[in-house]
């Protein structure tokens, strides 16, 4: 072979070495990066205009997380940081209180370096950047422990174990500026316990113990005496309200029985009232028609008169026929003719004033059964009245007042319409002021004093009082005791 022909076939081979080459030293320049990871690449950088340019020109390193960056062999290298979450515990013993009491106080604190805070992010890189998790979680537990303690000997015990959530947030703030500084943050404190050698934590709890059950005590004494003032307002509410509904039960049971009494008595009036009308009715019905029969009975015994008249008639024309059939002598005859007529006349007018006389008689005996009848049956319902208002008879006479009070009011009315009335006189006026013999000597004074008034009052009406009475009144009793309305 010849050389150009060697030539020819190491130019592919050198081609391919290198493309090997090539390959292989991006698979090793080209790192990839979780997301839990930081990786810090740092050494010869390019020219950057950026904030983080040091003086020389050159970038201090370049930072990568969740992704890929290449990092140029012999002229960079990286490193890498864990950005889970580290558990710092911490065993703090014999902690000095504000009052010189010592605790000790377990606690668990959970720390990670931050991503969002580009400050504190630079910090972890500077401080932290190739330290493992154990040298971290050290320099962590150092700097935790010195700032519980310097809080803790800024609070009372009481406080510390009363006021857990201050403690706690003294705690983050102090604890988190410090670890800022080496770029950390905290994620999470738990304080496990609270404990001191000098048994302060227990009487401490037994004096809150004893004040808790004894407000709980007083709580539970005092909700006993609400729920017995409770009771009891419940209990008077329920027998007022008992004694209410049975005073309003009364109260109806005694309206709807004198509501039913009245409409009884009401009805029972009523009831007599149509019974006395009926009556009354029946009384004048039986006293027309004891009217119309005695009527019929006088016309009657007026035709029957009649009928005696005409038969006296008829027989004295037969006497007269038969004396001048007889010859009796004129004189006779006429002085005989005269008695007929007389007996014939004083028949008519004896009879006629008997069937008057028996015509008035029923009359009057008719119109004093109907009174009668009416009087019976106003006594029956008054009677029935007085037994519905249970004998009482002043409750009738009452009723019996109320009702004829609109007629007895329209006679008053009617009596004293045309009287001329312009003066009146009041005699007397002690109205009961006085006893015994002031009362006497009170009464003799009126009535010395009003003899003026009575004798001006006589006057008036047409009448005087007897001069001596009138004369031997003396100037002063004339005292004004008349009032003009």
């Amino acid at each position: 072979m010849d050389t150009s022909s060697l030539s020819a076939m190491m130019i592919p081979a050198i081609c391919v070495v290198l493309l090997l080459s090539i390959c292989l030293f991006i698979s090793k320049s080209y790192k990839k990066v979780p997301n839990n990871v930081l990786m810090v690449v740092y050494g010869v950088f390019g020219r950057k205009k950026n904030k983080n340019v040091d003086s020389v020109g050159q970038a201090p390193q370049k930072v990568c997380q969740g992704g890929g960056i290449f990092v140029i062999p012999f002229l960079q290298d990286y490193r890498q940081m864990s950005l889970a979450p580290l558990t710092v515990s911490v065993d703090l013993k014999e902690a000095l209180t504000i009052q010189k009491t010592r605790v000790d106080i377990p606690a668990t604190f959970t720390v990670a370096i931050p991503t969002d805070k580009p400050s504190i992010l630079n910090n972890a890189i500077n401080r932290l950047l190739g330290m493992t998790s154990a040298q971290i979680i050290e320099q962590g537990n150092n700097i935790i422990i010195g700032q519980l303690r310097h809080v803790i000997s800024r609070m009372k015990i009481e406080d510390i174990i009363s006021d857990r959530d201050k403690f706690l947030e003294l705690v983050n703030e102090s604890v988190e500026l410090e670890l800022n500084k080496i770029g950390l943050t905290i994620i999470n404190v738990n304080i496990k316990d609270i404990l001191d050698n000098n048994d302060v934590i227990n009487s401490l709890g037994q004096r809150e113990t004893a004040r808790t059950i004894e407000s709980a005590r007083i709580d539970v004494s005092q909700q006993q005496r609400i729920s017995a003032m409770g009771i009891a307002e419940n209990e008077k509410e329920r027998e007022i309200g008992i004694a209410r509904a049975e005073a309003q039960k009364t109260i109806g049971v005694q309206e709807a029985h004198r509501d039913s009494t009245i409409r009884q008595a009401e009805i029972q009036a009523e009831q007599v009232s149509k019974e006395n009308e009926s009556k009354s009715l029946i009384a004048q019905s039986e006293s027309e028609l004891a009217v119309k029969m005695a009527d019929a009975r006088r016309i009657s015994e007026i035709a029957a008169a009649e009928a005696d008249t005409r038969v006296a008639m008829e027989r004295q024309k037969a006497e007269q026929a038969r004396i001048e059939k007889e010859a009796i002598p004129t004189a006779n005859v006429d002085k005989r003719k005269l008695e007929i007529a007389s007996e014939a006349s004083a028949a008519q007018v004896r009879i006629a004033a008997q069937g008057e006389a028996e015509g008035i008689r029923i009359k009057a005996e008719a119109e004093a059964y109907s009174i009668e009848q009416q009087y019976r049956a106003r006594s029956e319902g008054i009677a029935k009245l007085v037994e519905a208002f249970g004998g009482d008879s002043e409750k009738v006479i009452q009723l019996l007042l109320l009702d004829k009070s609109e007629s007895l009011a329209a006679i008053q009315a009617e009596a004293i319409k045309n009287l001329k009335i312009d003066s009146l006189n009041v005699l007397g006026g002690s109205n009961g002021e006085k006893e015994g013999s002031g009362a006497l000597t009170s009464l003799l004074k009126d009535y010395v004093g009003s003899v003026p008034l009575t004798s001006n009052f006589l006057n008036t009406m047409g009448y005087e009082l007897p001069k001596y009475i009138v004369e031997k009144q003396p100037k002063e009793s004339g005292v004004a005791t008349d009032e003009s309305l």
